[in-house]
């Protein structure tokens, strides 16, 4: 099989021989395919200087297998340039996909929203907004969309001023007067629409699209969420 030209993004790379490099790459149109990167490490390589994350490529590769060789990459855009504070959301993304996604897994209108990610979190200020719109996009993709606009049940809709417990087998449930962790009515329908304006909104979404995260990984950790928290505390 030959492929060329396939819009990609580069999400890590392991040493492959004294010389050599697989690259884990994010496709348009293949997903994620693991690639063999010939002569990547030597000084005088072809593919120095273009095995970067976080900017999107041309690919070219060929061969039979699980691991096809590489054979061209050019620069389809320019790179981007986020500042420092905002690239651990860069990894954080990366490392999403590197965990759920499947090799080979097709996902063209995920592939299209991490592009406009990498795009957005050039504004720093757009980084709580770009985050919260990748991970939705993120479950929906993978069929584990939230429900946000109806109770479990679908028949009734929620309500912006009562409170809810979130069920990742069913959805939303009216709380009770005992229930502690709940999410308003009025967050689930903002997350929904995609607006995250106030205070509460915004702390109860980042809770919830982390936890729904949290709960398909099945309890494997995310380095980079850990990472970013310890330097906050550090600043």
């Amino acid at each position: 099989m030959r492929v060329y030209r396939q819009d990609c993004f580069v999400l890590r790379t392991t040493p492959y021989s004294e010389s050599s490099l697989i690259v884990d790459m994010f496709t348009r149109n293949y997903g994620r395919i693991n690639l063999l990167a010939k002569g990547a490490r030597r000084e005088k390589s072809r593919f120095r200087g273009l095995i970067r994350p976080f900017r999107c490529l041309a690919a070219n590769w060929s061969g039979k297998g699980n691991v096809p060789t590489l054979t061209g990459l050019k620069i389809e855009s320019e790179d981007y340039r986020i500042p420092s504070e905002n690239l651990y959301c860069r990894f954080y993304l990366n490392e999403l996909l590197v965990r759920l996604i499947l090799d080979r897994d097709p996902h063209e209108v995920l592939f299209d929203a991490y592009y406009l990610a990498m795009e957005q979190l050039k504004e720093p200020s757009n980084e709580f907004h770009t985050l919260r719109v990748f991970e939705k996009v993120f479950l929906q993709e993978l069929g584990y969309a939230l429900k946000l606009t109806s109770e479990s049940d679908s028949k009734v809709t929620i309500d912006p001023f009562k409170e809810y417990i979130y069920d990742f087998d069913q959805g939303p449930i009216q709380a009770n007067s005992e229930d502690t962790q709940t999410i308003s009515g009025a967050t689930l329908l903002a997350i929904a629409r995609e607006e995250f304006k106030t205070k509460r909104v915004k702390s109860e979404s980042k809770l919830l699209l982390g936890a729904a995260i949290d709960h398909y990984l099945e309890g494997r950790p995310i380095h980079s969420r850990k990472i970013y928290n310890q330097t906050i505390q550090h600043r």
